[in-house]
């Protein structure tokens, strides 16, 4: 148990979320519990501005009937908060500017914070790349992410998730302008329902129709790059959301999964690029879920080990422990394990990891050194032995031999 009163892997799967949705909405974020900050992203490394305006903003909450409010401070910077019933947790995004500000106001603002002035370029080209919502836009992100946070503490059944005011919430944040948000949910209607089914058929009929072309174009500059890279983010949001979590995914794989595939866009230079990694990862998560349907067929009992197995690969169970978990004797779990899924626990623990390496190494500049940890291997070396011995080539090798993208010319 944490200092916060969550477990270990609920706090690393909220701070996941925190990195994963600052990517999506490109907003600086920050999470709160009990009064302490449990996590932070899309903010200059040593600068935590959200810290000088939680007090007012917790006041503004304290009202009755107040679960969601915004704050203008100066400089026409904003915020938007959004607390639980009781104030446990609070939500704090922002700053955003409404109307953009210049140079002037937003070295006012890192002054006002706190921020030193060796920080303050950093800080400036920062802000800089942060859209301009209205403040119903910003409050509806607000909501939206809260809604997730409540899911992820909640640790709900699929069943059990409010998806439609997940959605409707995110269709209003994402009303923007520049984001082609009809055409985005119309696509995304087919593509959650192929992804939720596990259908690849029907998906690849989907994705072959040339919607992603009108998506996201070709690029012809910086901004507009970005922009491709914001869709791609919210359409990969929205298909782990809506599709891969309600067809049999638990929320620490998807955002685990989007989290990935957002790494290896920062490494994209072209529309066909962003297009081809979006294509890849769609099709990923519906292999992923059409495998969570053959495994639907398994006894309760191995189906609840392999959730606990696949749950936290970094930290594999022992067999006493899933033995514990599902109420059953050792031999009677290691017979019906290798009866449902013709592998051994161990085998299967090494399986997954194995996928995971591939999708690590695939769409992420991780070092070798950090997947093997975040995997659970005792070290590097060990790690790489392993990955050959499994796909008869190393893990270096497997990761250029798949970057096939960064070699293909804009189509």
């Amino acid at each position: 148990m944490s200092d916060f009163g969550i477990d270990s892997i609920t706090e690393s799967r909220l701070r996941s979320m925190c990195s994963q949705f600052a990517e999506v909405s490109l907003i600086p974020v920050a999470l709160w519990l009990d009064g302490s900050r449990l996590c932070g992203s899309g903010f200059v490394s040593g600068v935590e501005p959200d810290r000088h305006v939680f007090p007012e903003l917790v006041a503004r909450l304290g009202g009755e009937g107040h679960e969601t409010t915004s704050l203008g401070a100066e400089g026409g910077s904003m915020y938007a908060a959004s607390a639980s019933q009781g104030g446990r947790r609070i939500l704090v995004m922002g700053p955003v500017f409404p109307s953009g500000t210049s140079k002037t106001g937003l070295d006012a603002i890192s002054h006002a914070m706190g921020t030193p002035a060796h920080l303050w370029g950093d800080v400036r080209t920062n802000l800089t790349l942060i859209p301009q919502p209205t403040a119903d836009q910003l409050m509806s992100t607000c909501q939206l992410f809260h809604s997730l946070v409540e899911v992820a503490l909640r640790d709900d059944e699929s069943g059990k998730v409010d998806w439609y005011f997940a959605r409707t919430a995110h269709e209003r944040a994402a009303r923007r302008q520049d984001i082609p948000v009809q055409q985005i949910h119309e696509f995304m209607q087919a593509v959650d329902e192929a992804i939720r089914l596990g259908d690849y058929d029907r998906l690849v009929q989907t994705l072959d129709l040339g919607e992603l072309a009108t998506i996201v174009p070709n690029i012809h500059g910086d901004a507009e790059l970005r922009h491709a890279k914001g869709i791609l983010g919210i359409v990969l949001a929205e298909a782990a959301e809506h599709g891969a979590v309600p067809g049999g995914l638990s929320l620490a794989e998807a955002y685990a999964l989007v989290d990935a595939y957002l790494w290896q866009a920062d490494r994209l230079t072209s529309g066909a690029e962003v297009r081809r990694l979006l294509r890849t990862a769609l099709v990923d998560l519906a292999g992923l879920v059409a495998e969570r349907h053959i495994q639907s067929g398994l006894s309760p009992e191995v189906a609840r080990c392999i959730r606990r197995i696949t749950d936290d690969l970094a930290q594999s169970p022992t067999i006493d422990e899933l033995a514990a978990l599902v109420g059953k004797s050792r031999s009677y779990v290691t017979r019906r394990f290798r009866e449902e899924t013709g592998l051994t626990i161990s085998q299967f623990v090494t399986r997954e990891r194995m996928r995971t390496a591939k999708r690590l190494l695939r769409y992420t500049s991780l070092p070798l050194s950090a997947i093997s940890e975040r995997l659970g291997y005792a070290s590097q070396s060990y790690f790489c032995n392993v990955f050959k011995a499994e796909t008869g080539t190393t893990p270096r090798r497997y990761r250029t031999a798949t970057a096939l993208w960064e070699e293909e010319e804009e189509v």
